[in-house]
This record gives structure tokens, sequence and C-alpha cells, in this order.
């Protein structure tokens, strides 16, 4: 796996060229189909829902690593499943496996090299193993760009000329290189930073002192648990929106406080198809055989002042049923960008287009291309701050 140290890319122009660089070398499509014993790196988050999804296709898997098998053998979700630590595996089981790393918050190709000096003989990102089985199940986490069309190369270019700042046009490389050419391009000076997803600095100086957070796609309601906990003693209103019933039903555990509505959004009212049931991963796709209605955040008429937006690639549907709510209340959003090829071009433009006197910023929070969202603050919020 190549990593490529960038800089320069306060230079537009430079960063141009850049972009021209990996248009050019667009890489095909490479899912990995399980063809041998499938071990799991990682026993984090992304290694309990990797563990989940594999269950659920019907692939077993021969164990989990993790330097810290130790600590996770002890956790409920991991009872009854084979942990060891690096050292606790023979050279065959490495010399013959396949290893899915299972971790998106450190470089990929830093781990991938460490892992082969190690004595593993293939190593992959967990995504690509789930790309292959995309007919199967719907999580996209892993998609290739494969080929561009015209349209989005110029897209990509308006994108890019668009962005506010250079931290964000190092940021959109290095997500286009990963898509594009499976490449870690790294710049020093715009390093990721995992921690700070949905509480970037430039954000955090907008926030003021009554916001209504509308947290759409809430999953089990941590991200709107942790802004609660930084903004101890504000005036707060919480409205999170999730569509899976066991998930809703975490948040009515867990969050209390928080008002709850338990409905699928998009871009308009219907009955949709939607695949409960996966964690992170639950969503609207063809492939599910259970349908739920869906509605339109416009329909809803909700006071939102900051909107949080993750749906797996269903969020450019969810803001084009909200478009009414964007012009009266302009709230600030916080938009995922990474479950499918929208995020390269037609996501964007459709932000720059229905957004009048934003800031566009686009921020990666993890690596091999996940995590990425674009921040839109209006020019009166980002003026307030700065004075």
């Amino acid at each position: 796996m190549y990593q490529r140290e960038l800089s320069g890319v306060d230079d537009l122009v430079h960063a141009q060229e850049l972009l021209r660089e990996i248009c050019r070398g667009v890489v095909p499509a490479a899912p990995r189909k399980v063809d041998k014993p499938l071990w799991l790196y990682g026993a984090g988050n992304l290694g309990r829902m990797a563990y989940a999804y594999l269950q659920w296709l019907g692939i077993p898997v021969a164990g989990v690593v993790d330097r810290q098998a130790e600590h996770w053998r002890g956790q409920d979700d991991w009872q009854g499943i084979a942990l060891y630590t690096p050292d606790e595996l023979s050279d065959t089981d490495q010399q013959q496996g396949l290893l899915a790393v299972t971790i998106s918050t450190l470089s990929f190709s830093v781990l991938q090299q460490q892992l082969l000096a190690a004595g593993w003989n293939d190593v992959v990102p967990f995504y690509d193993v789930a790309e292959a089985y995309r007919d199967r199940h719907p999580l996209s986490n892993g998609w290739f760009a494969d080929r561009l069309s015209p349209q989005e190369i110029q897209g990509m270019q308006q994108a890019l000329a668009r962005w506010d700042d250079a931290h964000s046009r190092a940021h959109y490389l290095q997500f286009l290189a990963w898509r594009c050419l499976r490449e870690d391009w790294v710049d020093a000076s715009y390093p990721v930073q995992p921690e700070q997803r949905y509480f970037i600095p430039e954000l955090r100086a907008c926030w003021q002192p009554r916001e209504c957070w509308l947290d759409v796609g809430a999953h089990h309601g941590e991200v709107s648990l942790r802004i609660q906990s930084e903004r101890q003693g504000a005036d707060d209103r919480f409205i999170l929106i999730e569509a899976d019933p066991a998930n809703a039903q975490v948040i009515r555990q867990q969050c209390p406080s928080f008002e709850l509505l338990p409905l699928c959004v998009g871009d308009s009212n219907r009955a949709q198809p939607f695949l409960g049931g996966q964690g992170y991963a639950s969503q609207v796709t063809a492939l599910a055989s259970e349908q739920l209605q869906q509605v339109t955040l416009d329909s809803l008429h909700l006071p939102a002042s900051i909107i949080k937006m993750h749906l797996e690639g269903h969020e450019l549907a969810a803001l084009r049923g909200a478009q009414q709510t964007l012009i009266q209340q302009r709230p600030v959003l916080m938009i995922t960008a990474y479950h499918n090829r929208q995020g390269m071009a037609e996501l964007p433009a459709w932000l720059a287009a229905h957004l009048p006197d934003y800031r566009l910023l686009f921020r990666l929070h993890g690596w091999c291309g996940t995590a990425a969202l674009i921040y839109c603050i209006p020019a009166e919020r980002y003026a307030a701050a700065c004075c």
C-alpha cells in the first residue's frame, strides 16, 4: 500500500494539479472475496460491527486479533468469540489467513506495513471485503470510484475550488486519492483527527447559548450525548431521528431526556424498503423486504438550528426533502459524505447550490476514505463568532 506525503495545497493551482493526477490514475474496482480463513484485526466498534455483518452473511471468522484482547474478552459483545493477541497466533495462521483490518482511526498503509512485517501475507481493509458482497448486503463504505464520468470530474474540480480553506482541500484530495487510487495521501499540516468528528474548532466557535440539535440518523444517540456533556448548562433541545427500531429502543433507554422521532426521512412521503437490525449499517435499500413509511424533514416543521445527518448514503435524498427547512432556519449542517460516490461531486454541488452565503468545509475523521464530513456554516454565524 502506497502512502504519499502532500504539501502546498494552500496554493489552489497546485491542488488542482493534484486532482488532475488523481483523475488520470483511477484504478479498477477490486473488492476482495473471502477465499481463505478470515481473521479480523481490531475489536473496537468497527470490529464488532464487522463480526455481526459477517455472521449475518454466514461467512465464518477464524478469530479476532487485537493487542488488547485480554481487555475485550471481558466485554459482553465478545463473549464466546475467539480473541487473540498477535503473539498468540501461529505462523501458519498468519501465512494462510486473510486479515481484514477493522480499524479506521489509523493509517491503513502504516498498519498494513506493520502487519506484513509481523508475518501476515494477506492484509486488506475490512470494507474491501464488504464491497464484494454488496449484492447481499448494502454496507457500502468500501466503494471504489472505478471510473469517472466527465461530469464527475468537472464537479470535483468545482468542489475543490469551492471549499473554504486549504484544510478542506487537503482532506478532500486525501478522500479522493483513496476512492480513486486506493492510496493513502497524507498532509502533515492537516492531520486526520478522529476525535474532532462533529466537533471541529470552526464549528465550536459558532455554537450559541441555546441550540436546537436535530440528530438525523442518531444510531444510539452517542453524538448527541457527547454534545450534551460538552455543553452542560446550555439551554439546548435535542431531537433525535432514528428509523431502526432496535436502535430507537436503545435511545429510549440511554437518552430519556431527548425527543425521539422513530422515522425514516428522505425526499418524499412514501413507503421505502428498509433493512433494520444492522446497527450502524441499518438503511434504506432495495435489498430489504420490509417497508417503512418515509417522511420529509420539511413535513415535520422542526425548529432546528444545527443538523447532524448520518444516513448511510441517503443524506442527499434527506436534504432534498428539507429545502424549506434550510431556507427558513438556515441551520449549521454536519453531513456525512463517504457512503457512496455522491460525496465526490454531487453532494458538494447540491449544498453549494442550495446554501447561499455558507462556508463549506470538508474534513476527514478516519482513514480508508471513511468518516468524511461536510460542515456548512452560515456566514452570519461565522461573522458573529469572529467578532
